[in-house]
């Protein structure tokens, strides 16, 4: 039986969501057929202290967005200076992953982050093993020299935009593919109805409901959002996600227990689905996965300022296509869209869009492509 293995990075939805959507696809279709392992690689094959420094590294720039992009932008000027800083970085991980790589004797892994797939691809070179690379890059409509590999052995993207951009760099077409951005198929299995699932959270079910999740640390000034909104006093129910920001989900429940519009705060949740389908519009920061999953559910969308410019074309796209709405850091625009889904024509006009626009989910197909490259090995 051919081992498949998902190498993710648990820094962040992007780089997890696509592959364990994919993952689970590939479980309900191939189960029988194939062993699969979904795991967080750096972590799990020993590298502890590599993977929290990288971690805080990601948290940091969460915190600080201009020197994200400020970062982000230099690696454009040099693709192989940044690749000569990765392989550098990467070096204290190898022998670990060396040891599993030998261990496990995979026939294919499938990596939706770079410095997973710079490890990987070092190691099968520099050891003479056998397995297939696959990347798959997690920015919808961006391509930076950091995921750049020439040993990787297929790449998948998300948008012909982001194809386009591979290409320019030199990564032959037949090693590329385009597919719709994958979405695990049980985010859309919901169990329970709109009205019992605000029932259980002592919610009105007959006014309109915002979400707002901005990211597992919830670094935004979130209470001067909230506090926008009881200054106008909308008729709303408020759903804040804090995720593990445990001090804020605190102070929120404090400041804001008794305001109009209603405010519940949760902290980490596990039924996002279930919020994203009861909210008639969501305020989130526009990072891939939750964007998808949110647009999944045909939900309007109202965009934090991205994290770092791989996250930018992300509110183009829903802007183009007439269901998003950018506020960035401005809480008057933020407060002044909010008014105008819940007493003007924002949403009815975000529903008609929707019904022209076609959000496909990727998973089913690229389980079914990464089964045929399994298969083509020997």
């Amino acid at each position: 039986m051919k081992k498949i293995i998902f190498a993710i990075v648990g820094a962040g939805g992007g780089h997890k969501m696509p592959a364990i959507a994919v993952y689970e696809s590939m479980q309900a279709i191939y189960s029988d057929q194939l062993d699969l392992r979904l795991m967080d690689f750096m972590q799990e094959i020993g590298c502890g202290e590599l993977d929290k420094q990288h971690k805080e590294m990601w948290k940091f720039y969460l915190r600080h967005p201009l020197w994200a992009r400020i970062v982000h932008h230099s690696f454009s000027v040099s693709a192989w200076c940044v690749q000569l800083g990765i392989k550098n970085y990467a070096r204290p991980y190898h022998p670990q992953a060396l040891e599993f790589l030998k261990r496990e004797k995979p026939d294919l892994i499938f990596s939706t982050h770079f410095l997973c797939s710079r490890v990987l691809t070092q190691l099968r070179k520099e050891h003479h093993l056998k397995f297939s690379i696959i990347t798959y890059l997690t920015d919808v409509f961006y391509f930076s020299n950091l995921w750049l590999n020439r040993d990787v052995d297929h790449f998948v993207v998300a948008s012909e935009q982001a194809k386009q951009q591979i290409l320019k760099k030199g990564i032959p077409g037949d090693r590329v593919s385009v597919f719709p951005y994958p979405i695990r198929k049980s985010f859309f299995d919901l169990k329970r109805s709109r009205e019992e699932i605000t029932r259980s959270m002592d919610l009105d079910h007959s006014k309109k409901t915002l979400l707002i999740t901005l990211g597992g640390e919830s670094v935004a000034p979130v209470e001067n959002y909230l506090q926008a909104l009881v200054d106008r006093g909308l008729e709303l129910n408020v759903i804040l996600v804090t995720g593990n920001n445990r001090e804020l989900q605190r102070k929120i429940e404090t400041v804001f227990c008794r305001t109009k519009p209603q405010i519940v705060c949760l902290g980490f949740v596990t039924n996002m689905s279930e919020l994203i389908h009861i909210s008639d519009f969501c305020f989130i920061k526009p990072g891939s996965a939750t964007t998808w999953e949110v647009m999944g559910h045909r939900k309007p969308i109202i965009f934090y300022r991205s994290a770092q410019i791989g996250e930018d074309g992300n509110i183009r796209f829903a802007r183009k296509n007439g269901i998003g709405f950018y506020a960035g850091t401005s809480i008057r625009r933020f407060a002044r869209i909010v008014t105008n889904f819940v007493h003007g024509a924002a949403l009815s006009e975000c529903k008609k869009q929707y019904s022209l626009l076609s959000i496909e989910n990727g998973a089913d197909p690229l389980a079914r492509l990464i089964r045929q490259i399994v298969n083509s090995t020997s």
